[in-house]
């Protein structure tokens, strides 16, 4: 599995998953601990040594983000006060509006509204 953002590692030592979400010659991770959300670096060398080891990936909202951006049908797609808010010729002249829960980046975290915006964006 490739190191990106977005992978989901876990610490071989204390059994706990972290999303990375920032990949340089390091790369930041968050957890959550006793619904607090930390953050910190890990240097590449202790994933390639198994100190951390890559267990997956799951599409974030920043994913979605970027691919619809992509996509030349959609106008515009920002984030505003925990909104996502979506532009598209396919839509008419109208935003389609939704209510996104940023601390669940996740897509399959967040709720059935969201989910069915961005198939219905994404089957077109």
């Amino acid at each position: 599995m490739e190191l990106e953002k977005g992978c989901i590692l876990i610490d071989n030592s204390f059994d706990y998953k972290m999303l990375g979400f920032n990949v340089r010659e390091w790369i930041e991770v968050c957890y959550e601990f006793d619904k607090n959300v930390y953050t910190f670096s890990i240097i590449i060398d202790d994933i390639k040594n198994g100190k951390y080891k890559i267990i997956g990936k799951e599409p974030t909202i920043l994913d979605a983000m970027e691919v619809l951006s992509k996509n030349d049908r959609i106008i515009s797609v920002s984030t505003n006060q925990g909104n996502f808010l979506v532009k598209s010729n396919d839509l008419g002249d109208d935003e389609s509006i939704v209510d996104v829960d940023y601390s669940k980046p996740h897509i399959k975290d967040q709720n059935e509204e969201f989910i069915n915006l961005l198939h219905k964006l994404l089957q077109q």
